[in-house]
């Protein structure tokens, strides 16, 4: 496996880490168990990035990487139907001008997946 896209995505899971902290902070404390459970899919993520890195054969583990990035773009997707995360999907700018909570971190996320998905691809050609 190319060590560029190993590199390259840890760098986007850190990016996405730093902005979803932010955001998950403004949840309401009522709603907190939900922030938790993202927290936990993007630090799963992280080991999983970590983990994959060292090993000979990945597939399992991109896999599972692949499974943990599905489950938190779900809970974004959940987030954002409750209101916790502001946008609407589809939404690129909100009334304001600025892009919205929600489609920046779904991109994020979305771009990930398709980092995996493209070394789930090269792990199983060799």
């Amino acid at each position: 496996m190319n060590n560029d896209n190993g590199l390259i995505i840890s760098k986007k899971h850190a990016d996405m880490i730093k902005y979803a902290t932010i955001v998950l902070e403004h949840f309401p404390k009522n709603q907190r168990v939900l922030a938790d459970m993202m927290r936990e899919c993007m630090y799963r993520g992280w080991r999983l990035i970590d983990q994959q890195q060292y090993q000979k054969d990945r597939l399992d583990t991109l896999r599972q990487l692949d499974f943990e990035l599905r489950s938190l773009l779900s809970f974004v997707r959940l987030a954002n139907d409750m209101g916790f995360i502001r946008g609407k999907p589809g939404e690129e700018k909100t009334a304001s001008g600025k892009r919205s909570q929600y489609s920046i971190l779904s991109a994020l996320l979305v771009e990930e997946g398709r980092i995996v998905g493209g070394m789930i691809k090269k792990a199983q050609r060799v």
